[in-house]
């Protein structure tokens, strides 16, 4: 089913668009993005609450690693309570800048996204990373959910348990983008910098978990950024 959706791309990246890839066509390049989206919501929408969006912005964000979803920032602050019915998909600027010696350089960007996956391997409007990227969207229109925008401070640790709750429920559906032990990596990889001794426990409580709020994800996040520091590390 085709969604009635708007693509729009921000300043920024019409700016890099124009310059890096100049043969691609902006007409083109929304349908070929949208013509993924859609296809990602219906299979959300197949096991889950229906999304509402009508329209989506590319953006560029440094400190993304692939791709995110960003639907705090589109949302007017006079307007309450947000629908999250306008969202931005992020990409790291490697995304629309061509390498150096890349024989696709000055060409199509579409081009470059079914060719070279020119990003870490991999086509960053791929439907698993898509659907992953609009999980979050689909959780934050789930009833009872109860969505906000999180302090700045707690927002590494609400993506990192988010995201492993999203590849738990994803995983029984055949469309998680890693596997449970790769997922496993990824949790304590991003908690032992911080917190000393993880445990493992947690990540199993997560892994099984069925159903969750935002609360529950805020208040778990609290506590891993409440927690005392690997003195001895810090020190060495």
């Amino acid at each position: 089913m085709t969604i009635d959706l708007d693509i729009c791309f921000s300043p920024v990246f019409q700016k890099n668009l124009n310059k890096h890839f100049p043969k691609t066509d902006d007409e083109e390049l929304k349908r070929y993005v949208k013509e993924r989206i859609c296809c990602a919501v219906n299979t959300l929408n197949s096991i889950g609450n229906t999304i509402k969006i009508e329209k989506i912005f590319l953006d560029v964000d440094c400190n993304c690693e692939l791709i995110s979803i960003d639907f705090d920032q589109s949302v007017p602050k006079d307007e309450s309570p947000p629908e999250y019915e306008i969202a931005c998909l992020e990409v790291p600027p490697q995304i629309i800048v061509p390498l150096p010696n890349d024989s696709f350089s000055r060409k199509d960007l579409i081009e470059t996204f079914d060719g070279l996956k020119n990003y870490c391997n991999r086509n960053p409007f791929s439907h698993d990373i898509l659907c992953h990227e609009f999980g979050h969207l689909q959780d934050a229109q789930r009833s009872g959910f109860d969505y906000e925008k999180p302090k700045e401070e707690l927002l590494p640790y609400i993506d990192m348990i988010w995201n492993v709750l999203l590849e738990s429920k994803f995983s029984k559906h055949g469309i998680a983008l890693k596997t449970k032990d790769e997922n496993r990596k990824y949790f304590l990889r991003h908690l032992e910098p911080q917190w000393f001794k993880p445990p493992p426990e947690d990540f199993e409580d997560l892994w099984g978990v069925g159903n969750y709020t935002y609360k529950e994800i805020r208040e778990l996040a609290q506590k891993y950024c409440s927690s005392p520091r690997n003195i001895n590390r810090i020190r060495g």
